[in-house]
C-alpha cells in the first residue's frame, strides 16, 4: 500500500503555510506522514519540494484545483492498484484509524460520521485518474461529486474517534487543534 499526503493547497484560509506549522513539536506535514508510515510500503507527498528524508516527492499536475487535483497526481503517480490519501492539514490522524478503510472491495473507502461523508482520509483507486480528469474538464472539482459517481465504501466512524478528522484550516482551528493537545497532555499526566 502507498500512502500519499495532500499537501500542495494555497493555505488561503490560514494566511501561512499548512505543511509547516508546529504542532507538538511536529510539523502538521511530519504528523501526516508519521500516520502512514505503519500502513505503507511507500509515502509521497503531492504539492511540496522534496526533501531527503525517504518520501517521494511529486508535483500537483493539476495544480490550483484543491484536493482533487492532488488525489488526481497521486492516483496518476500510482498507475495501478489503491492508496490511502490524507489531507497534511489533519493532526490527528492515527494508523489504527486509518487501518479501518483497508480491506474494502470498493474505488473510493471513506469515513462517514454521522450524515457528515468525509472524503478524506481516504483509500481511492487508481482508475479513477481517468474519471477525475473528466469530471475536472466538465468544471466539477468536488472530491464528493467523485464519491457519488464512484463504487464507495462508507466506514462508520464512531463519534468518540471524531477528533481524527478535524483539519487545521484557520488559525481558530490551530487553537483548537494547540488545545485538544494540552488537554491530552493534562488527562497523561493525571
Amino acid at each position: 500500500m502507498v500512502g500519499v499526503v495532500l499537501a500542495g493547497g494555497r493555505s488561503s484560509r490560514m494566511g501561512m503555510d499548512k505543511a509547516g506549522i508546529v504542532l507538538g513539536g511536529r510539523t502538521l506535514l511530519e504528523r501526516a506522514i508519521d500516520a502512514l508510515r505503519p500502513l505503507c510500503r511507500e509515502v509521497w507527498v503531492v504539492g511540496r519540494e522534496g526533501r531527503d528524508d525517504g518520501v517521494r516527492y511529486l508535483v500537483d499536475e493539476l495544480p490550483g484545483l484543491g484536493p482533487i487535483g492532488g488525489l488526481y497526481t497521486g492516483l496518476r503517480a500510482l498507475g495501478d492498484g489503491r492508496a490511502i490519501f490524507v489531507a497534511c492539514d489533519m493532526p490527528f490522524l492515527e494508523p489504527e484509524l486509518l487501518e479501518q478503510l483497508l480491506g474494502y472491495n470498493a474505488e473510493a473507502v471513506v469515513f462517514r460520521l454521522g450524515c457528515r461523508v468525509q472524503p478524506l482520509p481516504g483509500v481511492y483507486d487508481a482508475r479513477l485518474a481517468d474519471r477525475i480528469l473528466g469530471q475536472v474538464e466538465a468544471g466539477e472539482r468536488s472530491l464528493m461529486a467523485l464519491l457519488r459517481a464512484s463504487r464507495t465504501a462508507y466506514v462508520e466512524l464512531p463519534t468518540s474517534k471524531a477528533r481524527a478528522l478535524l483539519d487545521v484550516d484557520t488559525p481558530e482551528g490551530l487553537m483548537r487543534a494547540e488545545a485538544l493537545l494540552r488537554e491530552e497532555a493534562w488527562t497523561s499526566v493525571g
